[in-house]
């Protein structure tokens, strides 16, 4: 039987594709799309060989490797310092290590930052938007 690649695992043709999201690689940008059932994390990064993370943006890797496109295209994590509290949860599932404490407030490196948006969905008071 014919079937794609993705990650570390061949999937049949006729698995459902979930429209509009992606696994991504948090490191390097690296992009494959989602396919609905199968968690992102189970697949290893070809490039840098660490789990993937969902991604419910449609850009894809090539976009992720240019400043210019990044800037552009790409919104990054916000932290509102009037909710945030300072507790480190989103500095401990960061991959890339681009958040920081400053004065007591989460700070996210729009430098470092993949935009895997982990950070998102771990604050436990939804201060990062």
């Amino acid at each position: 039987m014919k079937g794609r690649r993705l990650g570390k695992r061949i999937f049949q043709r006729n698995e459902p594709v979930t429209e509009g999201e992606y696994c991504i690689c948090p490191k390097c940008g690296h992009s494959t799309i989602h396919v609905k059932g199968r968690p992102c994390r189970r697949f290893l990064c070809p490039v840098c060989h660490i789990p993937l993370t969902r991604s419910q943006n449609s850009f894809h890797s090539k976009e992720l490797k240019t400043d210019s496109a990044k800037s552009k295209t790409l919104k990054y994590p916000k932290v509102d310092i009037e909710i945030c509290t300072g507790c480190g949860s989103c500095i401990d599932v960061c991959p890339v290590e681009a958040i920081s404490l400053i004065e007591g407030k989460a700070f996210i490196e729009e430098d470092i930052c993949t935009n895997c948006r982990v950070c998102e969905n771990e604050c436990p008071v939804e201060a990062i938007n």
